[in-house]
């Protein structure tokens, strides 16, 4: 059936405005930087006025699934998240669940729905996904082992960035809608087999054990962290004690691969707030998404090592 007023002489829209060339960009202080910059007088603002606070004045806030890790594992292959870590020892009728609630909410995730209508599809998830795990029996020995072997790798620059920070005494949030446990696992097995340091904090959605065990299996979750609910004000709510020890730096290098990762900071009474954005896959269509939302954009999947440029042109 033909549409009423289809027109052959409309005008097709036009083409979003172009981006700077990647690698285009060297602030007045020197800070050379290989992503797009699709603001570069703003952005060197930012980096004035994080130089004038120093690294007295800065924290960085990072997700953790496509950010810390990387979005692929090998060409082709995607990592695991903190719940594929998980899922990763399902078989039969738990993995066909797991598939099944993917398969129905994660377009709701990414679709045209207002932010305020997804939520309380994305807090059904979680929950669905947590009862399955329940079920499970996993226990904290399991997911060690789970995080050594599982499909999945730091991103390039990760673990400089945060032996940087710890070095340096700036505080790390990973904030991250994954689960706290995966990932902190992880980290110990790809980068603080001793532990991690206490200026590294995740505040993530935490399981619950049955006792002290290594071997005990998990009994319950805590307070449900999504996609949508990622802001300072919620994570004071889960961890008051970090969310008061870091909120007197009032400067912050927040980095994400989400859109939604933006809003990090927000509630957080921040002077100035750089965001990396990790564009990892379609570039060509998701960078003008990402570009209203994020000082620089690190496509590809590609490392980190803007941030890092960023934070070590910082004065003590």
């Amino acid at each position: 059936m033909a549409m009423l007023d289809a027109s052959p002489t409309a005008a097709p829209p036009p083409p979003p405005p172009s981006l700077p060339a990647p690698g285009s960009f060297v602030s007045g202080t020197g800070v050379a930087l290989a992503g797009v910059v699709p603001a570069p007088a703003a952005l060197s603002a930012k980096l004035a006025a994080l130089a004038a606070g120093g690294r007295q004045s800065l924290q960085l806030i990072m997700d953790f699934d496509r950010t810390i890790s990387t979005h692929f594992y090998s060409p082709g292959v995607k990592g695991a998240s903190c719940h594929g870590v998980v899922e990763s020892r399902w078989t039969g009728d738990a993995r066909a669940k797991a598939l099944e609630y993917n398969e129905y909410y994660y377009p709701i995730e990414v679709g045209a729905l207002p932010v305020a209508e997804k939520v309380p599809f994305m807090r059904e998830w979680y929950e669905r996904i947590n009862a399955l795990i329940l079920a499970s029996g996993v226990s904290r020995s399991e997911i060690a082992d789970l995080a050594a072997s599982a499909p999945l790798r730091l991103r390039a620059g990760a673990t400089e960035l945060l032996d940087w920070a710890d070095a340096h005494g700036v505080p790390v949030t990973v904030f991250s809608a994954g689960i706290a446990d995966v990932a902190e696992a992880v980290l110990r097995a790809k980068w603080r087999p001793g532990g991690l340091p206490p200026g590294v904090r995740v505040v993530s959605n935490r399981m619950a054990f049955a006792s002290d065990d290594p071997a005990a299996a998990v009994a319950g979750f805590g307070p449900v962290l999504h996609m949508f609910n990622k802001t300072f004000s919620v994570l004071a709510e889960f961890d008051p004690a970090w969310a008061a020890a870091v909120a007197g730096r009032r400067h912050v290098v927040l980095v994400g691969d989400g859109l939604g990762d933006a809003a990090m900071a927000d509630g957080l009474d921040a002077a100035v707030v750089l965001r990396a954005g990790l564009v990892n896959v379609d570039v060509d269509r998701n960078a003008h998404l990402y570009a209203p939302l994020f000082d620089v954009l690190i496509t590809g999947d590609g490392p980190l090592d803007d941030v890092l440029a960023v934070v070590r042109s910082l004065p003590e």
